[in-house]
């Protein structure tokens, strides 16, 4: 079959009642990018999320989310998780993306930037930004800050992989990416997603992944 949406959480649940483990496969409910250089740049609905640091420096995280509670019974125990993504777009070699537990809500909205995405576009109406989690367009000063810039996360990561050219790339599973979906399938409102981070050292390190809103984007798989 083909799958166009290439932001994907695989996982094996035990549900209630059944004897055996079954597989949902679930598309991510939102992501965004935020933008180190900007307190009001986001790109909510565009078509690419990016994670890494770019030519000049700044850096750019990814912010996604899964609806768990909408596609896993009450009760469940999640066996295992597989997150996948494509890269469509990369300026360097491999280096590693980790994933970071979220410990603050966080918004989509409606903003899309232009181009391949990079810059970011201005931020509308309850967009995650460097500085907010919810952007606040008519008054940006009275929204809620992050409690620090860069987003509110774990200390320690829950998944990491390389990521190098274009193509398919996997989170596979483990004690705490498995620790975190459970918690969000329990306790719902807990459900904030991960920050996607790359490696913040070098420049040129960019990642470039195929949103929720991409369309095929190269990423069309069988």
């Amino acid at each position: 079959m083909y799958r166009l949406s290439v932001c994907v959480l695989a996982l094996i649940c035990a549900f209630p009642g059944h004897a055996s483990a079954d597989i949902v496969t679930l598309h991510a409910s939102k992501d965004n990018t935020i933008y180190s250089e900007s307190d009001d740049r986001s790109n909510g609905a565009g078509q690419y999320f990016f994670s890494g640091r770019n030519s000049t420096g700044n850096y750019r995280r990814a912010l996604l989310a899964f609806d768990i509670a909408a596609a896993v019974p009450a009760g469940s125990t999640i066996d295992s998780v597989v997150l996948e993504l494509y890269v469509s777009r990369t300026s360097s070699g491999v280096s590693g993306v980790d994933l970071f537990r979220v410990l603050t809500g966080w918004g989509e909205g409606t903003s899309v930037a232009a181009g391949n995405e990079g810059g970011g576009a201005i931020a509308t109406d309850g967009d995650a930004t460097w500085r907010y989690p919810f952007y606040n367009i008519e008054d940006p000063k009275a929204a809620p800050f992050w409690n620090t810039l860069g987003g509110d996360f774990a200390a320690i990561a829950s998944a990491g992989t390389g990521v190098g050219g274009i193509g398919f790339y996997t989170w596979g599973s483990n004690p705490s990416i498995v620790a975190d979906v459970q918690a969000w399938l329990d306790v719902p409102q807990s459900n904030f997603g991960w920050v996607l981070i790359g490696d913040e050292g070098p420049f040129r390190s960019t990642k470039r992944f195929s949103s929720r809103t991409s369309f095929g984007g190269g990423g069309a798989r069988r």
